[in-house]
């Protein structure tokens, strides 16, 4: 992903870094964006976002947009729940029969971008299973500023995909598939995958990362 963004994202680009953790892709792209771009960074986790914070003072990131908020498909509170064996692993789908969970804020990307008229070149969506909430949430978002490339976590054989198979969703929207990192080699590659392939690949209990681009 990160040799994918080192070619693509450009400077005064805008972006954006949905379950951003404590920052680093956002801090990568911040980088790449330089200071006229902007990085739109959203990280429900209190604790993860305090260390989100520090990490974006720490590098001197004043083009990052924090904020302290899931995104979903309302912007109703939710749970999220915790997962104590990795801070990177919480999510709003209980797919591990987590126990430990907080209420959140939450927001769509219909909700957050409707009053901006800025270009979107990239956005990644990296939600531990939530990513049909989080595309569900943006329709008219997606509609409105066709962001030009989408990296986006998919587990095949995942029990937390909706029925109406996200893929399926990015596919009507007008976005080709590319591929699906390869982590297979010394310097990893996107390989071509077919979203028929990850339909009957779901025999297979795997995380894999999907790159997407705008027809």
């Amino acid at each position: 992903e990160i040799s994918f963004c080192n070619k693509q994202i450009q400077k005064n680009m805008n972006v954006i870094d949905i379950g951003a953790n404590i920052g680093y892709y956002t801090v990568h792209l911040s980088n790449l964006v330089g200071p006229n771009g902007t990085v739109f960074a959203f990280e429900p986790d209190p604790l993860n976002f305090s260390t989100l914070e520090k990490n974006v003072k720490l590098n001197d990131c004043e083009n990052v947009v924090l904020i302290n908020k899931a995104v979903s498909n309302s912007c109703e509170p939710t749970t999220l729940f915790q997962n104590p064996d990795n801070s990177g692993g919480h999510s709003l789908i209980n797919s591990e029969n987590i126990q430990k969970t907080i209420t959140v804020d939450v927001i769509t990307l219909d909700d957050y971008f409707k009053n901006l008229t800025i270009s979107i070149d990239l956005v990644k969506i990296d939600v531990e299973g939530a990513e049909d909430l989080v595309i569900k949430g943006g329709l008219n978002f997606f509609h409105i500023f066709k962001p030009k490339y989408l990296i986006t976590e998919f587990e095949l054989n995942s029990k937390t995909q909706d029925k109406s198979f996200y893929p399926d969703v990015l596919s009507h929207l007008n976005y080709d598939l590319l591929g699906k990192i390869d982590y297979s080699k010394s310097n990893s590659t996107i390989i071509p995958v077919s979203i028929d392939e990850l339909k009957k690949s779901q025999i297979h209990s795997t995380v894999v990362n999907l790159i997407w681009k705008h027809a």
